[in-house]
């Protein structure tokens, strides 16, 4: 699925975090900028998700540059507090997230049926929960309510649902509408 590729900067933060919150911001920033022009270049274009993913992952690394000894919950608070916003504003803008991702995988003609913009809209409202979850999540971590560990598992869960929502709900609509596939 093209779409995780674009959450590939995510996927390296989460990774290398346990390590280096620095070296997991540092890669994570690279990967997206990396990502970012590899679409721009091809494509011409840069997806919403892509721009978020620079401005979190650029801006985090250097706050924690300036701030050396900020917190690696806190830096999880605002990367997944950020990436809820960044969907939340393409959801607010009728431009789900999603939408580029779609369209490489659909035929054109369905492009331009009302179905199509609301499964993606639903798929990033989906997304936009889970992100949710996690941020709350990382907030009752911040405040002590929530040990690392279960704050992680609740967000892997989040994350879980919706790569299964993700790449089940289409073929239901599909289904029931009647359309290629």
């Amino acid at each position: 699925m093209q779409m995780l590729f674009g959450f590939s900067p995510f996927i390296l933060f989460a990774v290398f975090s346990n390590y280096s919150t620095s070296l997991a911001l540092w890669l994570a920033f690279a990967a997206a900028f990396a990502v970012g022009i590899r679409t721009f270049l091809q494509k011409r274009e840069i997806r919403i998700l892509d721009a978020g993913s620079i401005v979190l992952f650029g801006g985090m690394t250097l706050v924690s540059a300036v701030f050396q000894d900020i917190s690696p919950i806190v830096v999880r608070l605002v990367i997944n507090g950020g990436l809820m916003v960044v969907v939340l504003i393409s959801l607010a803008m009728k431009k789900p997230f999603t939408l580029p991702y779609a369209k490489e995988q659909t035929p054109p003609p369905i492009w331009d049926l009302p179905i199509f913009l609301q499964v993606n809209m639903t798929i990033s409202a989906a997304w936009a929960a889970a992100f949710g979850v996690m941020t709350a999540a990382d907030l009752a971590s911040f405040l002590g309510f929530l040990s690392l560990p279960l704050d992680i598992a609740i967000g892997l869960l989040a994350l879980i649902g919706a790569i299964v929502f993700s790449v089940r709900y289409p073929a239901v609509v599909r289904k029931r509408f009647g359309l290629p596939g």
